[in-house]
């Protein structure tokens, strides 16, 4: 006897969920029927966890970068400025932008 493709879908789909939540493989003494509309509310379940997953570590690894190109930074203003203290080279402390500004304004008025 020959089974129609929707048939043998619904069978494998059966069995993938039997194995799925039983421990050790088939669990043959259960048969569980998953209706239609189940079966696309969990697809759907699941592509919606899947893409906040991914989502969620996209911007974690967003954080990782912006954090390692900070410390890149600051690890290689100090090494410049330890070489140019080395050198000789007098190194003024940088001003902060509202005494840069204040002298600004001092200035053109």
């Amino acid at each position: 006897m020959r089974r129609n493709s929707n048939e043998r879908l619904e069978l494998f789909d059966n069995r993938k969920d039997l194995k799925r939540h039983s421990i050790g493989g088939y669990s043959h003494s259960q048969q569980i029927k998953v209706s239609p509309e189940d079966r696309a509310a969990i697809k759907i379940q699941s592509e919606i966890r899947g893409y906040l997953t991914r989502k969620h570590l996209e911007n974690e690894k967003k954080q990782n970068k912006n954090a390692a190109t900070k410390i890149q930074a600051y690890i290689r203003g100090y090494l410049t400025r330890k070489h140019l203290e080395e050198k000789g080279v007098i190194i003024t402390p940088p001003r902060s932008r509202t005494s840069t500004n204040a002298r600004y304004e001092i200035e053109n008025n």
